[in-house]
């Protein structure tokens, strides 16, 4: 943690400390499927956790924001990037399992190849 911490201080020239104020933390208690297998979770409030004063320039604040944009597109393209891989997986699994899949595949793909042309 410490190297962590000294990592990000360095980073974005920022002072980090305790704060005086304690914030309500919402945990999960317990978990509730429900029959059309919605998840929900459900939230205790009455915690409370000492919270972290950080003190950053503007500059290094719009950094920081931009590095958390960027992060979470790339999480978003590789969870797109993902379930595309697995959907061709699957469509590979079911040509092979189905010879006659298989064949009108191989000629859609000679038809889409000609209408290219």
């Amino acid at each position: 943690m410490t190297d962590l911490l000294t990592h990000f201080k360095k980073k974005y020239q920022a002072d980090v400390g305790e704060s005086p104020k304690r914030l309500a933390v919402r945990r999960p208690i317990y978990n509730d499927w429900r029959a059309d297998y919605e998840f929900r979770a459900i939230y205790a409030t009455h915690e409370y956790e000492q919270a972290i004063e950080v003190t950053l320039s503007r500059d290094a604040f719009v950094k920081l924001m931009e590095a958390d944009y960027y992060y979470e597109q790339e999480s978003r393209d590789h969870d797109y990037n993902r379930k595309i891989v697995d959907m061709l997986r699957a469509d590979e699994r079911i040509r092979c399992d189905n010879p006659a899949v298989d064949k009108a595949y191989k000629k859609y793909l000679m038809l889409l190849e000609l209408a290219r042309k």
